[in-house]
C-alpha cells in the first residue's frame, strides 16, 4: 500500500505529493461553491447585461 501513498518516500507518487494536496483542495472548494450556489468571484461594482442597453432598447 505505501507505493500509492504520495507521503511515503518509497511511492511513485511522492514528487506529485504538493500536486495531489492542491488539485483535492481546490475540487473540494468548488464542489462545496456548487453545492451551496456560491459564485467564485463576485463583485457589486460590475454592469449586468441586458437586451435594452445603454441608451434604450435593442431592435
Amino acid at each position: 500500500m505505501n507505493r500509492y501513498n504520495p507521503f511515503s518516500s518509497a511511492s511513485v507518487l511522492f514528487p506529485y505529493r504538493w500536486f495531489i494536496v492542491i488539485l483535492l483542495s481546490l475540487g473540494a472548494f468548488m464542489g462545496y461553491k456548487d453545492l451551496t450556489g456560491g459564485t467564485f468571484f463576485q463583485s457589486s461594482k460590475q454592469e449586468q447585461w441586458t437586451s435594452n442597453g445603454p441608451g434604450g432598447y435593442h431592435k
